[in-house]
């Protein structure tokens, strides 16, 4: 198992709302993103959103100016999942909520990804297995 000292590469995939702030926070950082969609539309407004947050972050001094083009340069975006995917160390998918849409995308990343890639470290029904409610848990 990779240790969190040598993660470096992140791959989002989905670049709504939800994927472009994760990839802002990542990158602030410091891990190198790849922010995945397959519309370029989508990856337009994507960086329009990154570029907004990191404004409104500096106007209420949560960031200084000179290290916005750093955090910026830290972020890839792409329409190919190979390119998003064969090379991160952890990928976070933010896809549609559809069971199909998530299993076409997980299907398509088990044909990228190397087999020492895991979605998660602890599988989620060992956490909530226990509890009187575990059919209502989600665990993100």
């Amino acid at each position: 198992m990779m240790k969190l000292e040598e993660i470096q590469n992140v791959a989002v995939i989905g670049a709504g709302t939800m994927g472009s702030s994760m990839a802002l926070v990542f990158s602030h950082h410091g891990y190198h993103v790849t922010l995945y969609s397959r519309r370029q539309e989508t990856r337009d407004k994507a960086k329009s959103v990154l570029m907004s947050s990191l404004a409104t972050m500096t106007e209420l001094g949560l960031l200084k100016q000179e290290e916005i083009d750093p955090i910026v340069g830290r972020v890839v975006l792409t329409g190919s999942l190979k390119e998003a995917a064969s090379d991160a160390h952890v990928i976070c998918e933010t896809v549609a909520e559809r069971r199909d849409v998530k299993r076409d995308m997980f299907d398509r990343l088990d044909k990228i990804c190397p087999p020492r890639r895991s979605s998660r470290a602890i599988p989620p029904l060992s956490i909530s297995s226990n509890s009187s409610r575990k059919h209502d848990c989600r665990i993100p």
